[in-house]
């Protein structure tokens, strides 16, 4: 959380969310210092803003502040203090103020304020003192290695597997004989031992790859049947379902074996124990847009089939022909992708609508079709916009 510090023009400075600190923390609240461009005639920017601290035992530092790059609400200039380990190692109060200088040896010093760090809460029978960052920095630094941990005789022992990770730790306070993770208390919310904590830093989401060998992108008037899925998981899963049907939990493929030729989705759904997850893929079927080059001929759909196609579900494309001598550049699409543009080196227009009849693609299926054609022949190597 940023403890925010404006500094006034009368050099005092006003705190908000000045919450405390909490021993053993870092890096979680920052002393945040908000200064107009100009105070007292002075120009903020080309000056020296240093942080003074000082503890109740009047042991202190200073410590220089950059600047951010950008400005607060484009008028202050922001300065950020991170609260590290070297204040928050025990209980303590924290004064604190700014002195600014300026190239001329002007100095200018604004009002003093506090951070407090509070002493770390211990429960009866909970890892205690300093020995609950031990054990936080131990899971934290291991993460995906350790599957375990022991507690013999006030020791506790990382593990991966049945071999033991770094040094045992001395936990004082604690009672004789073996125990496992799950009988080693770690209050923390609603955590209520070392195993939960563990089992919380260690977890890693559930990813799903679902494919199929079938195309996802087909032509109108396709069948398909007999549908390969295929999927894997990065983690034990405990159910899974596909398109909310349960299956068992082993199984990795499947085939449907109904016909369709419409847009359909497949979604898997496993759970790994502790969350829900879903991955999908659709089949979309499409009717094509063509493109190329020809000369005057009868405009029927074997013409356009003997274009260039693209299963696409709107009008927008790219193209680059070369157009020879006596021949035209030609687009179709279906008349419901609306009427097109076009753009060619940059100037707008230059095709006209030739024809509008029903095409049958090579599947079979009917549909309206317009038929464009270049208004000049024999262009070259040419690029077409079509939008």
């Amino acid at each position: 959380m940023n403890i925010v510090n404006k500094v006034n023009s009368d050099k005092t400075l006003s705190v908000t969310n000045n919450s405390a600190s909490y021993q053993g923390e870092s890096n979680v609240d920052v002393l945040q210092f908000l200064l107009p461009t100009v105070l007292n005639n002075l120009d903020i920017s080309n000056c020296t803003i240093s942080l003074n601290l000082i503890d109740d035992d009047n042991l202190g530092n200073v410590y220089v502040l950059t600047p951010e790059t950008e400005l607060y609400n484009k008028s202050y200039l922001s300065y950020l203090f991170p609260i590290t380990t070297e204040f928050t190692q025990s209980a303590n109060n924290y004064t604190y103020w700014l002195t600014i200088t300026d190239a001329q040896g002007s100095i200018l010093k604004t009002s003093s304020s506090t951070f407090k760090v509070d002493k770390k809460l211990n429960s009866f029978n909970m890892v205690v003192n300093t020995k609950v960052d031990i054990v936080d920095s131990l899971a934290i630094s291991i993460l995906g290695k350790a599957d375990g941990l022991n507690y013999v005789d006030n020791f506790l022992q990382l593990k991966s597997g049945t071999n033991p990770i770094g040094q045992p730790v001395f936990i004082s306070g604690g009672g004789g004989g073996a125990s496992s993770a799950e009988n080693v208390a770690y209050l923390n919310g609603d955590i209520t031992n070392v195993k939960q904590a563990l089992d919380k830093l260690l977890y890693s989401e559930l990813s799903i790859n679902l494919s199929s060998p079938t195309s996802l992108t087909q032509e109108k008037g396709t069948v398909l049947s007999n549908t390969v899925l295929n999927w894997t998981y990065s983690k034990d899963i405990v159910a899974q379902t596909l398109n909310s049907n349960t299956l068992d939990v082993a199984l990795r493929t499947f085939t449907d074996a109904t016909s369709f030729n419409t847009n359909k989705t497949y979604s898997i759904g496993a759970n790994d124990g502790t969350k829900a997850f879903t991955k999908s893929l659709t089949f979309n079927f499409y009717n094509g847009i063509y493109y190329g080059v020809a000369t005057e001929s009868t405009y029927n759909s074997a013409f356009v089939v003997g274009l260039t196609k693209k299963l696409q579900s709107a009008k927008s494309t790219t193209f680059t022909v070369n157009c020879g001598v006596g021949q035209y550049i030609y687009y179709a699409c279906p008349v419901t992708y609306s009427v097109p543009s076009f753009n060619v080196g940059g100037f707008d227009g230059g095709f006209s609508e030739v024809s509008i009849f029903d095409f049958t693609n090579s599947s079979g299926y009917v549909e309206s079709y317009q038929l464009w054609r270049s208004d000049n022949s024999s262009l070259g190597n040419t690029t077409v916009v079509v939008s």
